[in-house]
């Protein structure tokens, strides 16, 4: 409840006092509300240091899909690369994504392309399939636009229109983007006519694009 209301003082002394507390378990549940708390606070390297800390090198005390994908989205807006793989490892260890868990795969894939990793980032997508959503694809796209790839973009959307993917405004905006560095103005112009009237009238960068 604290962590929520962005009370992250209080959170952090009331998670110290449950695990000082004698005849309670100390579960990683415990852990993912502060992951939570901090994430949303706009601390992840809090995160990072908290699953340092006191979870990295503790056998008893093991990730779940929950706790694991604050630490990923963590480790994604630092740019930690290395716990990001150690997490991604221990995902797989305890067989995390089985049964598919579109929001845990979708984290490890933001982490490896926020952390510059897309070829990484792309396998997690293709073994993800075809379970990725607008926003995995959307992610990848905006990775491959950062280091001038457009052409990928081009064939992503394309990917995304034969899974029965609706597009949002960010998905609209890569592909015009990657059309415009290629210089393809038709084609940016095409994807114009294809986006709903009422996205562009709400979104100032689509009415620009």
């Amino acid at each position: 409840m604290y962590a929520k209301i962005r009370n992250i003082e209080q959170a952090e002394k009331i998670f110290q006092r449950a695990k000082s507390a004698k005849g309670i378990p100390i579960d990683i549940s415990l852990f993912g509300t502060m992951f939570k708390g901090y994430n949303m606070n706009g601390q992840p390297s809090k995160t990072v240091e908290l699953y340092e800390n006191e979870i990295l090198n503790n056998k008893t005390i093991e990730l779940d899909a929950i706790a694991a994908t604050c630490v990923l989205t963590a480790c994604s807006d630092c740019q930690r690369l290395d716990i990001g793989e150690y997490i991604h490892d221990e995902v797989l260890r305890l067989d995390l994504l089985n049964p598919p868990n579109l929001r845990l795969a979708t984290s490890i894939m933001n982490m490896y392309c926020n952390c510059g990793s897309i070829d990484r980032a792309q396998e997690i997508f293709n073994q993800s399939l075809p379970i990725v959503d607008r926003i995995a694809y959307s992610s990848l796209m905006k990775t491959y636009l950062s280091i001038n790839q457009p052409v990928q973009v081009l064939r992503l959307f394309e990917q995304s229109k034969s899974s029965s993917i609706r597009s949002d405004p960010i998905l609209y905006l890569n592909v015009i983007n990657a059309s415009n560095q290629l210089g393809l103005m038709h084609q940016a112009e095409y994807i114009h006519r294809l986006i709903p009237s009422h996205m562009i009238e709400n979104n100032l960068l689509l009415i620009r694009g």
